[in-house]
């Protein structure tokens, strides 16, 4: 079957696996060229220098001199520190989820404190650090810490954590109780999506996203192959470098046999196959 540039085609395959009775909902989208392509934002340029100012009369905001610096930091953290303090003041234990999207944790002392405080927080399930650039060692400290052993969510979107931090993820006896994990915009190849298809921990997974990855075949082909994620429902590989090979390994998977959705849009896929 193949797509029309533009369009959204939906894609069903029914299990090669004797007595099963299941379906693979995959998703393509294709987006034309010309709708990619766009002015530049006027948001880029900056208000400060404008074309034609002489350089004595160029505006340099305070935070950008020598002396301002330190106190500029000093305020960042303060600010980040508030948004920390009001994401736990505002947990609420019914629903168990903390959300620390987009508050800097990055720092690995910081890091330590939010894990370490995690304890204290009765009902936890989810953990949110999106947008937390707390690359391998982040990953890796997450993964050694005993309070993250109650976890039913861990979403690391954008945490920059790569193989290295997959691996340490994938390897963690202290996230065995995991069953949705998303590591989507990490940076991760091939190599990192062979660490969670291998991995004896993540065995409970129902729902993994690795959009946005440099997943390519081989990964793909692990992945297929994989009798650890036998638990899996939902898949999503979109963004990455899966080629038709690839999709057509993961569609005929006889491991992912709870598999019901895949979502393999925006991996330049020409042809699809139906059975």
């Amino acid at each position: 079957m193949r797509c029309s540039c533009g369009a959204a085609t939906r894609f069903g395959a029914q299990s090669s696996v004797p007595g099963a009775q299941r379906s693979v909902v995959l998703w393509m989208r294709r987006i034309p060229l010309s709708k990619c392509r766009s002015a530049p934002s006027k948001s880029c340029e900056s208000p400060l220098i404008r074309p034609g100012t002489p350089p004595s009369s160029r505006v340099i905001p305070a935070a950008a001199t020598p002396q301002a610096r330190p106190r500029a930091r000093y305020t960042a953290r303060m600010a980040n520190q508030a948004r920390i303090d009001r994401a736990f003041s505002s947990y609420d234990p019914e629903q168990g989820v903390l959300d620390l999207s987009e508050s800097s944790v990055n720092e690995p002392d910081v890091l330590i404190r939010v894990l370490e405080s995690l304890c204290e927080l009765d009902g936890l399930q989810a953990l949110i650090l999106a947008d937390n650039p707390i690359t391998e060692n982040g990953a890796k400290l997450i993964a050694d810490s005993p309070n993250v052993q109650r976890l039913k969510m861990l979403n690391l979107r954008g945490a920059c954590i790569g193989d290295d931090g997959a691996r340490h993820i994938a390897r963690s006896k202290n996230l065995s109780g995991l069953v949705e994990i998303n590591l989507s915009q990490n940076e991760i190849y091939n190599s990192g999506a062979r660490h969670i298809a291998l991995s004896r921990v993540l065995t409970k997974i129902a729902k993994l996203s690795l959009c946005g990855n440099e997943i390519g075949f081989q990964g793909a082909v692990d992945l297929s192959r994989s009798t650890n994620l036998q638990t899996l429902e939902s898949l999503d590989l979109s963004s990455n470098r899966i080629p038709d090979k690839g999709a057509i390994y993961l569609a005929h998977s006889s491991h992912l046999v709870r598999l019901v959705e895949l979502d393999l849009w925006n991996n330049g896929l020409r042809h699809t196959a139906s059975r």
